[in-house]
């Protein structure tokens, strides 16, 4: 069996976008961003997704697969944690593609 490919899915976000999401993402794992650091990121994503007219729903799938990729996300030890970090980052991409208020 070979390992999941590390490239983020083909979504309608740019490649930029992807990568963008990606580096976020494993920032979220790593724990080395702030939580109104990782909000302007995902806010930059979720402006590009909205000026193109990708809808909410191919931005969180986008954000669930590229996190599906993620080694750190996948092999933390501590499933409430992944999960709760999976969860909180999902309201915070909603949040930001219809730019609510913290």
């Amino acid at each position: 069996m070979s390992a999941p490919d590390p490239t983020p899915p083909d979504t309608d976000l740019s490649a930029a976008s992807r990568a963008a999401l990606r580096t976020l993402l494993e920032r979220a794992v790593s724990g080395s961003i702030d939580d109104a650091e990782m909000h302007a990121g995902l806010q930059r994503i979720a402006l590009e997704a909205r000026a193109n007219g990708i809808a909410p729903e191919k931005c969180l799938v986008a954000l669930r697969q590229t996190w599906a990729l993620l080694p750190g996300a996948r092999h933390t030890q501590d499933f409430v944690r992944r999960e709760t970090l999976q969860w909180r980052l999902v309201s915070q991409m909603i949040r930001a593609y219809y730019h609510e208020e913290r």
